[in-house]
């Protein structure tokens, strides 16, 4: 399957323009229980897990703010993947099988519709995910804004594999306008029929910015 690239050639204003392993104390993690994790075969023991997010030496994040390990679950990284293709950008995209299968399904049923689906993003790594949070503060912007738009590493959805961020031709990518597109629309109608749930909506309890393109294939 071929995607059609956008008309936008870049991510323009979007503040998630930025695509990584946080620097934590072992006891951050410990009371966390395994149920938080949402990939069964990918639970791991605390040290185990702190041992594999503070190995990467770009990891020298502060920590996250009060409370948001409280409002936000952790997520291990997926183990098994399948490529799916490319993004609109021309990368690499990966998802575990499940949701590689969900997410064609769901593709052919919209294009069947005439909807054009474009896929942005998919899975994600912890590693991946420091260096965009690391990027963020770099330019000067303060812990909690960058949290607003971008999961602390171990805390994305993305790491789970089963994670896409779609777009539409007719919006910018990453956006609120794209709220507004047939894209949405039809997302909003059909895509729990393909198990995918809007993560962020509005006023969410994760303290997360209104997310109208983060989609997620629930367990």
């Amino acid at each position: 399957m071929i995607l059609k690239r956008s008309k936008f050639k870049a991510l323009g204003n979007s503040p998630y323009l930025s695509d990584q392993k946080p620097h934590w104390q072992l006891r951050h993690w410990k009371n966390i229980p395994n149920g938080d994790i949402t990939s069964s075969s990918d639970v791991f023991l605390d040290h185990e897990w702190f041992r594999k997010v503070s190995s990467n030496k770009l990891n020298q994040l502060p920590p996250p703010p009060s409370g948001y390990i409280e409002r936000m679950p952790r997520f291990a990284e997926a183990e098994r993947l399948l490529s799916v293709g490319v993004d609109t950008f021309g990368r690499k995209i990966q998802m575990t099988p499940d949701t590689a299968q969900a997410w064609l399904d769901m593709k052919r049923s919209s294009e069947n519709a005439g909807i054009n689906l474009l896929l942005i993003s998919g899975y994600r790594s912890i590693s991946r995910q420091t260096e965009i949070v690391q990027r963020k503060l770099d330019t000067g912007i303060a812990m909690d804004e960058v949290l607003r738009v971008n999961a602390y590493p171990g805390h994305s959805e993305h790491h789970t594999g089963r994670a896409v961020d779609l777009g539409s031709p007719d919006a910018e990518h990453l956006t609120e306008a794209f709220e507004q597109t047939r894209e949405f629309q039809w997302l909003n109608n059909h895509a729990s029929q393909f198990g995918f749930h809007l993560s962020y909506p509005r006023d969410n309890p994760h303290g997360i910015t209104h997310e109208p393109w983060h989609w997620c294939l629930k367990a």
